[in-house]
């Protein structure tokens, strides 16, 4: 059994629930109580975000919108959607994107929740992904190389 020794935290927009990806590129559901700060596990919280052809990989980032979350990991160029219940914060299916570009090190949503970006560094480039406002699913994307 991996460790699950913690890499990143986000917070659902409902203020409710939160999410921590491990360095094991597993993700943790929890209640969070925003009164006492109190966070504790959810039955319906650990998605593994690595597709079954990769064996071994480690969690590198993670960004939470109201229908899904997004995570990075090493190992595979690619990163998990993962289905999230807007009211529940409950972990549904997890689905993979494959690579655009080499190395992803950062991702962010913008204000909206309609586009994803996501940093490569391996090959200088930024990917925008069009996010489905009701699924939180990638619907195209677009690439940008930094010069």
């Amino acid at each position: 059994s991996e460790k699950l020794v913690p890499q990143k935290l986000a917070f659902h927009p409902s203020g409710r629930a939160a999410y921590l990806l491990t360095e094991a590129a597993t993700v943790l559901g929890f209640a969070f109580e925003p009164t006492s700060g109190s966070l504790s596990a959810l039955s319906f919280g650990n998605a593994d975000t690595r597709p079954a052809e990769v064996k071994k990989s480690a969690g590198i980032d993670l960004v939470a919108g109201p229908r899904a979350l997004y995570a990075l990991r090493s190992g595979h160029d690619g990163f998990a959607v993962i289905a999230v219940d807007p009211e529940s914060g409950e972990l549904g299916a997890v689905s993979h994107e494959w690579p655009r570009a080499q190395r992803p090190r950062a991702l962010a949503l913008d204000a909206s929740g309609a586009w994803l970006a996501i940093a490569y560094a391996g090959s200088s480039q930024v990917v925008l992904f069009g996010l489905d406002p009701k699924t939180g699913a990638v619907t195209s994307s677009a690439e940008l190389t930094v010069k």
